[in-house]
């Protein structure tokens, strides 16, 4: 998507924040990104805000392929632009 992480490797797991490419202010904004993604790409994801910057939420696992990552960023760069 263009963007970057919240914080470092060193400190994370499996888990990520992935900052977006716009903020989304309200909450809203959030839940009819996340519906989008699901109604239309089949995609599930959290999507969250702090200190005035949206994140979308990624858990990585052993079963998860570049693919699955590449599908999300799909869906969440054309439910962005909706």
């Amino acid at each position: 998507m263009g963007t970057e992480v919240a914080i470092t490797d060193e400190f994370t797991a499996a888990m990520r924040l992935v900052r977006l490419p716009v903020v989304l202010g309200s909450e809203a904004e959030r839940e009819a990104v996340a519906y989008r993604m699901i109604g239309d790409y089949a995609v599930t994801a959290h999507i969250t805000q702090h200190a005035g910057t949206s994140y979308v939420r990624m858990c990585g696992q052993l079963y998860n392929r570049p693919e699955h990552y590449e599908r999300l960023a799909n869906a969440i760069t054309n439910a962005l632009a909706e």
